[in-house]
C-alpha cells in the first residue's frame, strides 16, 4: 500500500526494494514483498507453488526463521490457529500471492492467497498462523493491504471468482460485498482478476484491480464504491498494477499486461499518460515502484526473463535490461536497507530471488551456497584421497559433494536430471560411480569424479529403488526395484542385464539392498508394498527361503548389519510404524518390532564401543530420529528431535561416527557427530552447505 498526496508514515519511508537470492524454494516463486520488523530489521517475504512462504534479510540475503507451510486442509476458520506448521506435506496447497499488513497494534501479518481458494495469515514476527478466511475464493491470484482513517486494516483479495474482495485484519472475516468488474461495481463479470493493490491518494483509501479482460478498475476501499470507469489500452490480461507518486504530486497507475507493455494512468481522471513503454518481449508479469536517487522508477518484471526500468515521469527507459534469470519473473518489491541503498527484488520461475540495485541496475549479492531444491538422495562414500565423502543429489538437478568433518563443499556441482534415489559404489575399474533412478524410473550412471554420464540409461522399466555392490568375478551388480513388481540387476558397468528380471513381488518395489555374507554369497534384499520382504541370491537370482512377513502395511525402507558375533541382520521399515529385524540366513525374525514412525529411511551406524545402531528417519509429524542397539533393539539415546527426515545416513570418519540427517523442503544436510555410546555430542553438530 502507498501512501499519496501527503507526508508517508514512518513505516513506508522505510520502503524497501528488490535483490539476488539463490532460494530453496522448489518451484516456481509467485509473489515477493518486503517490510520492516518493529526491531529494525528489513526482510523480504516470498511465496512459491511449493506451498510455502519464506522469509529473507533483506540486507545480507540470509534466511530469516523458517519456511510457513501452507496445507489445502488446513483452511479451518473456528479453530484458533490453521494449523500450517509441523503438519504432514503430502496435501500441500500454492501459495499465489502474498503481502504484509501492519495492524493497529504494531503487528505485522505475512498475509497469502492459495491456489485452492484460501486466504491464509500469519504472525510476521513469530510464524504464528491466525484464523484463516473460511470461504473458497477461486485462485487467489493477488493481495494487498491498506490502512483505514480510523486505524483497522483491510485485506483485499483478487480472485479467479472475478471479485476483488476485503476482509478485515484483525478477525480475518469478510467486509462488505464482493467488488466486480461492471461500472456499477456488481458481480457480473467473468474476467478473472489478476492483481490489486492499494493507496491513498489525496486522503482516500483506493482499491485497483487489474483484470483478465484488460481493464483495470478502481473502488473506494472504505466504502467499496467504485471510482470512476474502467482504464483500458493493455491488450490481453493486466498481470499486474501499481500505484506511483511523482515529485510534482501527481499520481499514476501503471500496469503490465500481456502484450509485453507496460501502461500509465491518472490515478485521478483515468486518462491514459504518454506511450505505451515497450522493450519486454513476452507479457510483463509484475510492475512495482522505485525511488532511487531522487528519482521514481517504474520497475517490470516479463517472462522474457529480464527485470527493466523505466522513468515513471517521462517514460523513457533507465539503462539496459537487467538479466540473471532463468525463467519467467513473475513478481518484484522494492526495498531501502538501513544504509539507504535502494534495491528491487524479483522472483523467478527458475526459483530465486534476485536483488539489484534501483539506481543501477547491477546485482548484488552472491547466490546461496548448497542446494536449491529438495535433497532427495544422500550416500556416503571414500573419496579419492581415501577420506569419506557425503554424496548428496537435489531436484535441483545437481550432485554435490561434502567434507563429513567439515560439511564444506568438495569440487565443483555435478549436473544431472531430476533422481529420487541414488546409490554410490567404486567399480571394478576403480572409478566411483553414482547411479540413480529418476521420477520416470529411468536409471543413469555416471562418474562422480568427472561428472560424465557412463554408458546409455537403463530404460523399460519404471525403477523406484537402487542399490550396487561389489561380485567375486569382479563385477559390480547393479540392483533395481521397479513399480511392476520386478526385481533388475544389470553390470553397473557396461549396463548390461544380468539374467532374467526376479519375479515373485505381488505389488511395487519401493526398496532394495544388497548384503555379503560371512561364506561370501551376496544376497539381493527387496521390500514391497505387497507387506513383504524376500531374499534373493544376487549371482543366480533364485529366492532364498521363503518371503519375510509380519509387515501389515507396505515396506519402506530396508538396511543391513553384520553384528559383532558375525550374523548378518536384515532391517526393514514400513508404513505401519513399525521396524523389524531379520536374520539374512535363516529369514527368522529377530527380537520384537520396534516402535516407530512411518519410516522413509534407514541406516544403520558402527560406533567406537563395537556397538550397531539403527536410525530411523521418517516423515511423521513429531520430527524425530530414532536409534536402536541392533542386536538387543533397547533405545539408544534420546530422540533426535529435529523436523521431518527424508534420508538418512552413517559414516565412519577419523574422529568416529556421523549421522547424516536431511528434510524435506532443502532443509539443509545435517551432520551429527556420535559419542562412542551412540549419544549426539551437541556442541559439534554441522549443517552441510549453509
Amino acid at each position: 500500500m502507498s501512501t499519496i498526496g501527503g507526508p508517508a508514515p514512518a513505516a513506508e519511508a522505510d520502503r524497501l526494494v528488490p535483490c539476488r537470492i539463490r532460494s530453496p524454494h522448489a518451484k516456481p516463486i509467485t509473489a515477493v514483498t518486503a517490510f520492516r520488523r518493529n526491531d529494525g530489521r528489513t526482510l523480504i517475504i516470498s511465496a512459491s507453488e511449493d506451498g510455502t512462504l519464506r522469509r529473507w534479510d533483506a540486507a545480507t540475503g540470509g534466511p530469516a526463521d523458517d519456511a510457513l507451510v501452507i496445507k489445502d486442509d488446513a483452511l479451518t476458520f473456528d479453530g484458533e490457529a490453521c494449523a500450517m506448521r509441523g503438519k504432514a506435506l503430502t496435501v500441500r496447497d500454492k501459495a499465489m500471492s502474498v503481502t504484509t499488513a501492519r495492524l493497529a497494534d504494531g503487528r505485522v501479518l505475512l498475509v497469502s492467497g492459495t491456489e485452492s481458494g484460501g486466504l491464509l495469515r500469519w504472525d510476521a514476527a513469530t510464524g504464528r498462523s491466525l484464523r484463516c478466511a473460511a470461504d473458497r475464493l477461486g485462485r487467489v491470484r493477488s493481495v494487498a493491504s491498506i490502512t483505514l482513517d480510523d486505524g483497522r486494516t483491510l485485506i483485499v483479495s483478487g480472485s479467479d471468482l472475478a471479485t476483488v474482495r476485503r476482509w478485515d485484519g484483525e478477525t480475518g472475516r469478510p467486509v462488505g460485498s464482493p467488488l466486480g468488474q461492471t461500472p456499477k461495481g456488481l458481480v457480473g463479470s467473468i474476467g478473472w482478476v489478476r492483481s490489486v493493490t492499494t493507496a491513498v491518494v489525496d486522503g482516500r483509501p483506493l482499491i485497483v484491480g487489474g483484470f483478465n479482460d484488460g481493464a483495470v478498475c478502481r473502488w473506494d476501499a472504505e466504502t467499496g464504491e467504485p471510482v470512476g470507469d474502467e482504464l483500458t489500452g493493455i491488450a490481453g490480461a493486466v498481470w499486474s498494477v501499481t500505484v506511483v507518486a511523482l515529485p510534482d504530486g501527481r499520481v499514476l497507475i501503471a500496469g503490465g499486461g500481456q502484450d509485453g507493455t507496460v501502461r500509465r494512468w491518472d490515478a485521478d481522471t483515468g486518462e491514459p499518460v504518454g506511450a505505451p513503454m515497450t522493450g519486454h518481449s513476452g507479457p510483463v508479469r509484475s510492475v512495482t515502484a522505485a525511488l532511487a536517487d531522487g528519482r521514481t522508477l517504474i520497475v517490470s518484471g516479463s517472462d522474457d526473463h529480464t527485470v527493466r526500468r523505466w522513468d515513471a515521469d517521462t517514460g523513457e527507459p533507465v539503462g539496459s535490461a537487467m538479466t540473471g534469470h532463468s525463467g519467467p519473473v513473475r513478481s518484484l518489491a522494492a526495498v531501502t536497507l538501513d544504509d539507504g541503498r535502494a534495491l528491487i527484488v524479483s522472483g523467478s520461475d527458475d526459483h530465486t530471488l534476485g536483488r539489484w540495485e534501483a539506481g543501477t541496475g547491477k546485482p548484488v549479492g552472491a547466490p546461496y551456497p548448497g542446494h536449491n531444491g529438495l535433497v532427495n538422495v544422500v550416500a556416503v562414500t571414500t573419496g579419492d584421497d581415501g577420506r569419506p565423502v557425503l554424496v548428496s543429489g537435489s531436484s535441483d538437478r545437481t550432485v554435490r559433494q561434502w567434507d563429513i568433518t567439515t560439511g564444506r563443499s568438495v569440487g565443483k556441482p555435478l549436473l544431472w536430471p531430476h533422481n529420487w534415489q541414488a546409490s554410490v559404489v567404486r567399480s571394478d575399474d576403480g572409478r566411483r560411480l553414482i547411479i540413480g533412478n529418476d521420477y520416470e524410473g529411468t536409471v543413469r550412471r555416471w562418474d562422480l569424479t568427472t561428472g560424465q554420464p557412463v554408458g546409455t540409461p537403463l530404460t523399460g522399466h519404471v525403477v523406484a529403488s537402487v542399490s550396487a555392490i561389489g561380485l567375486r568375478d569382479g563385477k559390480t551388480l547393479l540392483v533395481g526395484g521397479s513399480e511392476d513388481g520386478l526385481v533388475h540387476r544389470w553390470d553397473a558397468v557396461t549396463g548390461e542385464p544380468l539374467g532374467a528380471p526376479l519375479t515373485g513381488h505381488e505389488d511395487r518395489v519401493r526398496s532394495v539392498a544388497t548384503v555379503r555374507l560371512a561364506d561370501g554369497r551376496v544376497l539381493i534384499i527387496s521390500g514391497s508394498y505387497d507387506r513383504t520382504v524376500r531374499r534373493w541370491d544376487a549371482v543366480t537370482g533364485q529366492p532364498v527361503g521363503e518371503p519375510l512377513t509380519g509387515h501389515t502395511r507396505s515396506v519402506s525402507a530396508l538396511a543391513t548389519v553384520t553384528v559383532p558375533d558375525g550374523r548378518v541382520l536384515i532391517v526393514s521399515g514400513s508404513y505401519d510404524h513399525k521396524v523389524r529385524r531379520w536374520d539374512a540366513v535363516t529369514g527368522q525374525p529377530v527380537g520384537d518390532p520396534l516402535p516407530a514412525h512411518t519410516s522413509q529411511s534407514l541406516a544403520v551406524a558402527r560406533l567406537d564401543n563395537g556397538d550397531d545402531v539403527i536410525v530411523s528417519g521418517g516423515m511423521d509429524g513429531d520430527g524425530t530420529v530414532l536409534r536402536w542397539n541392533a542386536v538387543t533393539g533397547e533405545p539408544v539415546g534420546e530422540p533426535l528431535r529435529i523436523g521431518l527426515v527424508c534420508r538418512v545416513a552413517v559414516a565412519r570418519t577419523d574422529r568416529g561416527s556421523v549421522l547424516i540427517t536431511n528434510g524435506p523442503e532443502h532443509c539443509p544436510i545435517v551432520l551429527w557427530p556420535l559419542s562412542p555410546d551412540g549419544h549426539v555430542i551437541t556442541d559439534s553438530v554441522v549443517k552441510a552447505g549453509r
